[in-house]
């Protein structure tokens, strides 16, 4: 099982601008939106409501690690940036720790969610942390103050 995780504040900024499953309405600010409680849906198998989006992060990647401690199949967790840095690289690795053999890995070079940006430039986004231009301090505290720090200081 590869889950995979994101870096909690490009995380927080890519659920602002595309609020998959988001009930009510939709924050026009960002800071809003991060302090705001959450609805979840029914597959999210949580809480209906949870304190904020941010809590949503917190649940997810605690329910990754609690599985991957007890599971009885391998298990492999990878940070998002790292994958779209070099995806070709991340799968073989994953696919060579839990011992499947393959004979090409064929790289996609456009996303489903992401049709007018390459790769490549996906890619030199989150190197460059461009993300960080879209946060304001106050929107960084505001998801300071709600992030596990023990979680974070493994996966985030």
């Amino acid at each position: 099982m590869i889950f995979c995780v994101r870096n909690p504040y490009s995380w927080a900024l890519s659920l602002f601008k595309r609020p998959y499953h988001q009930r009510g309405p939709k924050s026009k600010r960002m800071l809003d939106f991060v302090t705001q409680p959450w609805m979840t849906v029914a597959r999210d198998n949580m809480p209906a409501v949870l304190h904020s989006p941010l809590e949503l992060w917190n649940v997810k990647t605690a329910a990754y690690e609690k599985f991957a401690r007890e599971a009885k199949v391998p298990t492999r967790l990878i940070r998002f940036e790292h994958f779209v840095a070099n995806p070709e690289g991340e799968v073989k690795e994953a696919l060579t720790e839990f011992g499947i053999s393959f004979d090409a890995i064929k790289q996609v070079e456009t996303s489903t969610k992401y049709p007018d940006i390459t790769l490549t430039e996906l890619s030199s986004y989150y190197e460059r942390e461009e993300l960080k231009n879209h946060l304001t301090q106050e929107v960084v505290t505001a998801i300071n103050a709600l992030l596990d720090w023990n979680l974070v200081a493994k996966y985030g």
